[in-house]
This record gives structure tokens, C-alpha cells and sequence, in this order.
């Protein structure tokens, strides 16, 4: 029994409709593969390499070995380069606050970091550290700037990286980092009893007390400069909206025997 040839004709529409839709398909995937493999080659050609990494707040950081580490280097293919792994490996620098790494297409990589200042050293038994104002501990090596000393007991040390939460020693950063800085910088705070500080500079000694009101202190101290303390008093700043001033006696030692 022969088949009808309107249904011959119906079956072979519908087979090589089949198959054409099929080379489409084929065509349209391969034509995705090439424009992938193209863009590929594109992209890590050499107009699309690092050609320069521009850098800016870079003072004491380690910001170039860490980029040199996250392979952020010239030659680079720029789409390999990962701004935000780049950003957290800087942030573990404790120098720096915060890091920011773009890349501006075809070849250029753009590295802003904001760093730290060093503030003060504190010394505590034989610990030496070196205090951000943040209160963060930074990398003491190679640091010659004048800055002001903190002495005081029983502060636990802590890594480079880490915060110093003493309660004593965050009074004394917030005291000299209020102070002007030429000022802070030839001082020494000393904690001489408990809740008993004193902040002195070559001619002056000031008795601030308790580790409060310290921003109020340094204050009410630079007006009392700014109006003329004799040389060799002692100010008392333990209330800050009374500061006292005790001037030495300008009469020479008796010498009646």
C-alpha cells in the first residue's frame, strides 16, 4: 500500500524544516563561540595589557609590594586584574584607612590609598608602640618624626593592625591630637598615679587628672598660652572651665640665716 504523496510531501517539509532549524541553531552558536574567542584575544591583545599604575597617597605604606603580590603589574591583561580583592588585600596594610583601585580601559590602573598619621608613642613597660590617632597601632620601624610620648602602666601591648582600647591611652591621643601639633610634638603625657595625668613640656607642666573631658583640656590650655603662661609654671586642668595657673615666685631664696 503506497502512501499518500500529500503526506510524503507533509513529512519531508517537516524533516528538513527540522534540519534546517537544527544548522541554524548550529550557526548561531558558532558564530557566539567566535565572537567570544575573538573578544577573548581581544581583550589580553597588548592594547588591552597594563600600560601604567598610577598611585596616590602613598606615603609609608606597603602599597606597591602588595600590588606587585596581587600580580597588578604592566604587561598584565587588564581583565584579569580584580579591583575589590586588589582593595581588601591593601586593607590589611595598617597604615591605610581605605583603599580605592580602578581600572580605566584599555591599559591604565588607578590606585588611590588614604593613610594614617602617626600620633604618638606610648610606652608601657618595655613595650614601645606607635599610635595612629585613630588609636590604631602602626609599624614603628623607620618613623624619626617628632612626635609626642605617652607613658603609662599596664597597657597590653597589641599587633600592628589592632586598635589600643585603654581607655587611658585613647584620653591622651584624643588630648594631643587637639593640641597643636608643634606644641603636642615636645610634650610627654605621664599617667604619675592613678587617674592622675600630666602632660609637660620643657617650661610648663599641666596636671590634667582623669582621663575626661580631654578634648576641653587641650583647649582650655592652648587659650591660656595664647594669653602668656610664665616660664616654669604648673596649670591645673583637672576642671577645664577653671583652669588654675600657679606661677613661680619670681623673689630669689632668702639667704637669712
Amino acid at each position: 500500500m503506497s502512501m499518500d504523496p500529500r503526506i510524503a510531501a507533509r513529512r519531508r517539509d517537516v524533516i528538513e524544516g527540522s534540519a534546517r532549524r537544527s544548522l541554524l541553531r548550529l550557526a548561531k552558536w558558532l558564530a557566539i563561540l567566535l565572537v567570544l574567542v575573538g573578544l577573548g584575544w581581544l581583550v589580553q591583545s597588548d592594547p588591552f595589557r597594563v600600560a601604567a599604575i598610577e598611585m596616590s597617597g602613598v606615603a609609608r605604606s606597603g602599597t606597591e609590594s602588595i600590588l606587585s603580590e596581587e600580580q597588578v603589574l604592566e604587561g598584565r591583561p587588564m581583565v584579569l586584574i580584580r579591583p575589590g580583592t586588589v582593595e581588601e588585600a591593601l586593607a590589611t596594610d595598617p597604615w591605610i584607612i581605605e583603599a580605592t583601585v580602578g581600572l580605566t580601559f584599555p591599559d591604565l590602573v588607578e590606585v588611590v590609598v588614604r593613610e594614617r598619621s602617626p600620633a604618638a608613642w606610648l610606652a608601657s613597660g618595655s613595650a614601645r608602640l606607635l599610635l595612629a590617632a585613630d588609636g590604631v597601632v602602626v609599624p614603628g620601624d623607620g618613623v624619626e618624626d617628632p612626635l609626642p610620648l605617652v607613658s603609662m602602666g599596664g597597657v597590653a601591648p597589641v599587633e600592628p593592625g589592632e586598635v589600643l582600647t585603654d581607655p587611658r591611652a585613647e584620653a591622651a591621643l584624643t588630648f594631643l591630637t587637639t593640641l597643636d601639633p608643634l606644641l603636642a610634638a615636645r610634650g610627654v603625657l605621664l599617667e604619675r598615679a592613678p587617674d592622675d595625668l600630666w602632660f609637660s613640656v620643657p617650661g610648663l607642666d599641666v596636671r590634667l587628672g582623669r582621663p575626661i573631658e580631654m578634648a576641653e583640656k587641650a583647649a582650655a590650655l592652648t587659650a591660656l598660652l595664647d594669653r602668656g603662661v610664665p616660664p616654669g609654671s604648673e596649670v591645673n586642668l583637672i576642671a577645664p572651665t577653671r583652669p588654675a595657673v600657679s606661677t613661680p615666685d619670681p623673689r630669689p631664696p632668702s639667704t637669712d640665716g
